[in-house]
């Protein structure tokens, strides 16, 4: 299914797309980009479906690297 449950902790928007950064409830933190026209709010709790061949996912750390691509 790839649901995830998750609450709307920064929402940055960028023009023709907007980074939204969530926590999920086991502290799990993750960036979904997003349409612009989406209406989040800080605070909402939210359900996305993650399409798992879009999805990159990096080491941790201010410079870490995309490990989807190995």
């Amino acid at each position: 299914q790839n649901i995830i449950t998750a609450e709307v902790q920064i929402i940055e928007p960028l023009g023709d797309r907007m980074d939204v950064y969530l926590d999920t409830p086991d502290g799990t933190r993750f960036i979904a980009n997003i349409d612009p026209h989406i209406a989040f709010k800080v605070g909402d709790s939210v359900r996305m479906h993650i399409d798992v061949e879009k999805i990159h996912i990096f080491e941790l750390g201010d410079i870490g690297r995309n490990i989807t691509l190995n």
